[in-house]
């Protein structure tokens, strides 16, 4: 994963609601780190450690994936949330 550039105060505040939003529904997550796209270095990717059953991964990809849409509708950021698996965090 490569360092990710600081971050302004705007994406640090929408990286932590987002992640909060998706915790609350899906708490066997844990924030891990944050990096960005090798390709756009302006679409930020959130890491997280997964402690889901392959089903509900996928339920919180689909979940995240519609606040990340609003999250860019309404502000302009592309942020992405990546789920990892513990042994390779």
């Amino acid at each position: 994963m490569r360092p990710l550039p600081t971050l302004n105060h705007k994406q640090e505040e929408l990286l932590h609601t987002m992640f909060e939003k998706v915790h609350e529904r899906f708490p066997n997550i844990e924030r891990h780190e944050v990096s960005y796209f090798a390709e756009d270095k302006e679409h930020i990717i959130l890491y997280v450690i997964s402690h889901l059953s392959e089903e509900e991964e996928i339920e919180m990809m689909n979940f995240s994936g519609a606040l990340t849409a609003d999250i860019f509708e309404e502000t302009g950021y592309y942020l992405s949330m990546i789920p990892l698996a513990p042994e390779f965090a």
